[in-house]
């Protein structure tokens, strides 16, 4: 028979015959279709989720006949934390701010929907979610910041802080020749850190591909806070990516105040410059300072974009008014627990991780065990980038990952109110399959 297939590229143009050998004795792995060809639930336009999961729709879904359910996390892809259960705690309960958890009481109603918080002091300029927020560190508002994430410190991690550095990455898109910095600090600032300049591919997407340089006199060993100048070659260097490399904090509290020690823990950053001196000390900066932020390279509504930074933690505080309304709700635990779409097998669900606080992952565990769900894993947070899938795929490419094809299925909802089975969109490759059954067997 000949198969239609849509693969993640356009191999060749000609056709490529692949014989499949179905006798039991040269069986090589089992799968059981309901079980291995599951099928993911993410985010849902707001207010929409009991309509999407009614009866009628959710015989739709399961007519394309698959089976084991994946919860996604959109709010993780999109740089926010996730109140999974609406019902919880800010750390400051008198002002309906702080660091979230989300309560694991059996007594509340069951959770049908559950939403996102942007985080104030995000500092990546871009998101695999709507790529539609912006970097605190280029937004040209004095009063913004970025803050790294407190629980990478060493009252968390038990580990001196040099062996969990935090940056954060300038990318001009195209290369741009630099020799001066500004660093205007908030609070907690770096007292070590470096500045660094990138040589190979892209730094951010393929860090194996390149090494970072440190300007000759980019090493700070007393970092003071404030505004710091600092002129870092005497030759200029032309580079895509410029990185500013923290180990040790200061330790002074941010503008939350000491009651909540997290708010003295990491780094911020307010805002930075970076370009060329002049003469009579004049600074050429190069860096645009926007609050709109996405992909520069893209037309926007917010007028031209700011500058690429890209940081390597975010501080999970937020207040209440930071909930996203613009359609990525999240459908809630009970709600997908108790679908029928789950053919009452155990589901997958991703915990929020990178934008969210350890309590918050926790309880949420905890709850699922209260309530009973049947579960077969448990996610540290939905994929940012696929960090470390090469290196697994090597690892593992003689044994648990050998195959002669991979395919490979992702894709959006075509339509809110219409169950879509996507299979790729990146390039068509018409396969010849030769197939030997042996009847009664399979």
């Amino acid at each position: 028979m000949i198969l239609v297939m849509t693969l993640a590229a356009v191999l060749t143009s000609s056709v490529i015959n692949i014989h499949v050998d179905a006798a039991p004795a040269h069986r090589v792995n089992t799968i059981r279709p309901l079980r291995d060809i599951g099928v993911g639930i993410d985010s849902d336009p707001a207010g929409k989720i009991p309509f999407l999961y009614s009866p009628a729709r959710t015989r739709a879904m399961l007519g394309a006949g698959l089976g084991t359910v994946s919860a996604r996390l959109y709010t993780e892809l999109s740089i926010q934390d996730w109140h999974w259960n609406p019902a919880g705690t800010f750390s400051d309960a008198r002002h309906q701010q702080g660091y979230w958890t989300s309560s694991s009481s059996l007594a509340n109603p069951p959770i049908v929907d559950s939403f996102g918080y942007a985080l104030p002091h995000r500092g990546s300029t871009r998101d695999q979610g709507d790529d539609d927020d912006y970097s605190r560190i280029d937004d040209g508002n004095p009063r913004t910041y970025w803050k790294s994430n407190p629980y990478l410190t060493q009252p968390y991690t038990h580990e001196p802080d040099s062996e969990h550095p935090q940056w954060a990455v300038i990318d001009f898109i195209h290369p741009k020749t630099v020799d001066t910095i500004r660093i205007s600090w908030a609070k907690p600032y770096a007292t070590r850190y470096l500045v660094q300049y990138w040589t190979g591919g892209d730094a951010i997407v393929a860090q194996a591909s390149g090494t970072w340089h440190t300007f000759q006199d980019g090493i700070i060993n007393a970092g003071k806070g404030g505004d710091e100048f600092i002129h870092l070659a005497r030759t200029p260097i032309t580079t895509r990516f410029v990185r500013v490399l923290m180990t040790a904090s200061s330790g002074t509290c941010d503008t939350h105040g000491r009651d909540d020690r997290r708010n003295c823990l990491g780094y911020a950053i307010q805002d930075i410059g970076l370009g060329s001196s002049g003469v009579r000390g004049s600074f050429h900066d190069l860096i645009r300072h926007r609050a709109c932020g996405g992909n520069p390279e893209r037309p926007s509504d917010c007028g031209p974009r700011q500058t690429i930074i890209m940081v390597s933690s975010i501080d999970p505080w937020h207040g209440a008014a930071d909930r996203i309304r613009n359609g990525q709700d999240q459908p809630g635990l009970d709600m997908m627990s108790r679908n029928v779409i789950t053919r009452g097998l155990p589901m997958m669900y991703a915990v929020p991780l990178f934008y969210s606080t350890p309590a918050n992952a926790a309880a949420m565990v905890q709850y699922l065990h209260g309530r009973g769900y049947s579960l077969n894993h448990i996610e540290m947070g939905e994929e940012v980038g696929s960090v470390g899938l090469r290196e697994l795929c090597e690892q593992h490419r003689d044994g648990l990952l050998k195959a002669d094809l991979l395919i490979a299925s992702d894709g959006p909802r075509i339509a809110p109110d219409q169950a879509t089975l996507f299979l790729g969109a990146r390039g068509g490759h018409e396969l010849g399959s030769e197939m030997t059954v042996h009847y009664g067997l399979l």
